[in-house]
């Protein structure tokens, strides 16, 4: 989805594609920011966190398609009245119809799909308890060692203790003056 707003989403006779972003402009930046938090969701394990943000990036997209989808029928209306009394209004009907959508709509808005879709389908966990795996069991192998490690140290600190009946009696009583 975030690669998808740097790719063309419109055509512009002479000028070409024009994409979702816009120089940090358009919809595109409210996009492009739902993306890189789709992704701290995900690597954090808010799965249906990403889901509410992937919906989120669908809406802002589908307003924005319909806006153009708008705007293009009335340019295509504005041309065709042009067209009538104008000996180059055919120029003009033939510039309107080439402005059209680009295939950038399709890794935007499916990305936004997929992200909802995985997201709602994602286990629930009503606890909040975090499965093991055999990551996480290879990940411990180190600490394990280390509680090993230190546990030999406090014996070997426990041997090298001095026994009681070998360490000298403390004097108490008077004292003696000289």
């Amino acid at each position: 989805m975030a690669a998808g707003t740097f790719m063309p989403i419109v055509s512009l006779p002479l000028v070409g594609g024009i994409n979702y972003f816009a120089g940090g402009r358009g919809d595109g930046t409210i996009v492009l920011a739902l993306s890189a938090a789709v992704a701290v969701a995900v690597i954090f394990g808010y799965r249906r966190m990403a889901a509410v943000m992937g919906g989120a990036a669908l809406i802002v997209m589908i307003t924005t398609v319909l806006k153009l989808l708008e705007a293009l029928s009335q340019i295509h209306g504005e041309a065709t009245k042009l067209a009538r009394d104008n000996p180059f209004g055919g120029l003009a009907v033939a510039v309107a119809h080439s402005i059209g959508l680009e295939w950038g709509w399709m890794p935007l808005i499916g990305g936004a799909i997929v992200i909802a879709g995985a997201g709602l389908m994602a286990p629930s966990n009503p606890n909040g308890v975090v499965e093991r795996t055999t990551a996480d069991e290879e990940s411990n192998v180190g600490l394990q060692n280390t509680d090993k490690l230190v546990a030999r140290y406090l014996e070997d600190a426990e041997r090298r203790k001095p026994s009681v009946g070998s360490q000298t009696p403390a004097k108490f009583g008077k004292r003696r003056h000289s």
